[in-house]
């Protein structure tokens, strides 16, 4: 079972709280410049403002190095709000790290799942962080009532495209995290790698 699928055991629907689950076109106010043309329309539920703020995206490798977890943390815990918006799948061990620790200080975040989110069911931090206008959910898997391999692979290519810059946490050597990152560095976005795996084609900023 995935990390998002126990979690959604014994959590809140999604029409139970203040924020219903709706859907935002492309050509919409506060569609992800970054999404037109690649994909037709998002899931949002939450606030909708946050998708008019620029974007950092956070990315790891599901396996990671306890150099890599330590220094994870260090950076999750000592990021100050700067008006940008973080934005991930937080479903890795790492990313979710990152999810823990923001939304313990109020963080504002985006969930990009890997699955329609109509009929998710909330662990209760994220049910408090959506009605304090913390934390949106958006998806671009509308029809999908499961996340897959093929679901998460997609979610994190459009995540690279949507992202005005970008964190990766670990990159594994040769791994689809280091793939991504290397593309969106060469699209001339700025990428801070916290704990690349090997010499990184990217500059290790942080």
């Amino acid at each position: 079972m995935t990390y998002l699928a126990a979690h959604f055991r014994g959590g809140v629907t999604a029409g139970g709280g203040p924020a219903q689950t709706g859907r935002l076109a492309a050509g919409d106010p506060g569609f992800p410049p970054g999404l037109v043309g690649l994909c037709p329309a998002l899931q949002v539920r939450g606030d909708r403002n946050l998708l008019g703020r620029p974007t950092l995206g956070v990315l790891g490798s599901v396996k990671a190095s306890g150099t890599a977890i330590l220094k994870t943390l260090d950076w999750a815990r000592s990021y100050q709000p700067d008006g940008r918006v973080l934005l991930s799948g937080f479903h890795s061990p790492l990313e979710r790290e990152c999810l823990d620790s923001f939304l313990q200080r109020r963080v504002p975040a985006i969930v990009f799942v890997a699955r329609a989110i109509a009929d998710y069911r909330l662990p209760q931090p994220w049910v408090a962080a959506v009605e304090n206008g913390d934390l949106l959910l958006a998806s671009t898997s509308l029809g999908e009532r499961r996340i897959s391999a093929a679901t998460s692979a997609l979610r994190n290519r459009l995540l690279v495209q949507w992202a005005d810059e970008l964190v990766v946490l670990y990159a594994a050597a040769g791994s689809r995290t280091q793939s991504l990152a290397d593309g969106f560095a060469a699209s001339g976005r700025p990428v801070h790698w916290l704990c690349p795996s090997q010499p990184a084609r990217g500059k290790a900023s942080r």
